[in-house]
């Protein structure tokens, strides 16, 4: 049996969710399990569907990125998420939040 992988896309604008949805397709061992437009939801979606993996964009409406990493971390210290940012001075930062 084939294991696949649960993921979470978390970005505040619908036509990145929408491509990376599309990209995840090409693989089978992965599948969506949800999408979020801002940190609340994406925190609470994590706790709720128990992705394998978030994809998750820094800026987002209100509640950022690095805040829904935090609390994500706290529920559960060893989830897999990936930052993602157009926006190169995000980097440091998010290899810094590990």
């Amino acid at each position: 049996m084939n294991h696949t992988f649960g993921v979470l896309i978390v970005d505040d604008d619908w036509l990145i969710r929408k491509m990376v949805t599309v990209c995840l397709t090409q693989w089978p061992q992965y599948r969506l399990l949800g999408e979020a437009e801002d940190g609340a939801t994406a925190v609470a979606l994590a706790a709720t569907l128990q992705p394998d993996l978030v994809l998750m964009d820094v800026q987002l409406s209100g509640l950022d990125g690095f805040w829904a990493l935090a609390q994500m971390r706290q529920a559960r210290p060893g989830l897999p998420v990936v930052l993602m940012s157009a926006a190169a001075q995000y980097g440091p930062a998010a290899l810094a939040a590990g």
